[in-house]
């Protein structure tokens, strides 16, 4: 893509655009568990949270994880989103809780180097880790429908809560993939990226009938392949991920993309040109 500047000749200047799109596989996968303990008393809690540990640590080295980190202990916190959603509309009775239990938590985020891992073997693994990280959850008790005697209202609004299923926290592994370019393909893409954006500067140059003179301007930038940018989907996705590495030991490079899925990730890598013109012959 080219476009042109026309102040006065012989002092015209035309922009170019070149981009280059490469697919990647991920080359790391990260797992992260949430860890929770609920004791009679917060010693009791800790304590079984600290075996946890020891058990998920020797796990990951059976595993050969290449960094596991655990967090710090914390009580849990609900979020903002939990607590409308508790507040909104009555919910199936959930399976009740000592009043006297304490909760502790902790999340766990291991990451395993996947490149040279084929694709049938990296789902074949993660479903081994999915398998062997989630724990059962209790059961919740069905719930209690309106009794007889209730208004139409009750039950109106009895129907509706039964419709929604009751809040449960997600103690599940959570699974996500980072795809990274080595310096070999980076050098490699902006090299063509600066041909193409040459061959679409010539082409505009002749069609006006001048030739290209010095590129005056080079910049080179990376982002997702077209369409990708600003799709709310994407874009939620994209969150979540922040998200759930938020506060984890996990060092991300500058063009490291990070997605739930275990696809290949589209980089866009594009070099904007600013050319003089020579004057016409």
């Amino acid at each position: 893509m080219a476009d042109a500047a026309l102040p006065n000749p012989p002092h015209t200047t035309i922009n170019s655009t070149g981009t280059v799109v490469v697919r990647e596989r991920p080359t790391q996968l990260i797992m992260v568990v949430p860890m929770r303990a609920a004791e009679a008393t917060l010693e009791l809690a800790l304590a079984k949270l600290k075996k946890q540990r020891e058990a998920a640590s020797q796990w990951l080295q059976r595993l050969n994880a290449s960094r596991a980190e655990f967090g710090e202990f914390h009580f849990p916190v609900e979020s903002e989103m939990e607590r409308m959603q508790r507040a909104a509309l009555p919910r199936p009775a959930a399976k009740k809780r000592k009043s006297r239990e304490r909760d502790v938590c902790m999340i766990l985020t291991a990451m395993w180097d996947i490149a040279a891992l084929s694709v049938e073997e990296v789902l074949v693994f993660v479903d081994r880790l999915r398998f062997e990280a989630t724990t059962d959850a209790e059961e919740s008790e069905e719930a209690e429908g309106p009794p007889p005697w209730a208004s139409p209202e009750e039950q109106i609004r009895s129907l509706m809560a039964q419709m929604r299923p009751p809040i449960t926290e997600d103690h599940s592994p959570q699974f996500l993939y980072v795809t990274r370019l080595s310096q070999e393909q980076l050098a490699k893409a902006q090299a063509d990226a600066f041909l193409q954006a040459q061959r679409n500067a010539e082409q505009l140059a002749r069609a006006m009938g001048r030739s290209l003179g010095i590129a005056t301007f080079v910049r080179c930038d990376f982002g997702r392949q077209a369409g990708t940018e600003t799709r709310p989907d994407a874009l939620l996705r994209r969150q979540r991920c922040a998200g759930l590495l938020a506060g984890s030991v996990v060092e991300l490079q500058e063009h490291d993309q990070v997605s739930d899925d275990s696809r290949s990730a589209s980089f866009a890598i594009n070099v904007h040109m600013t050319y003089q013109l020579d004057p016409a012959r």
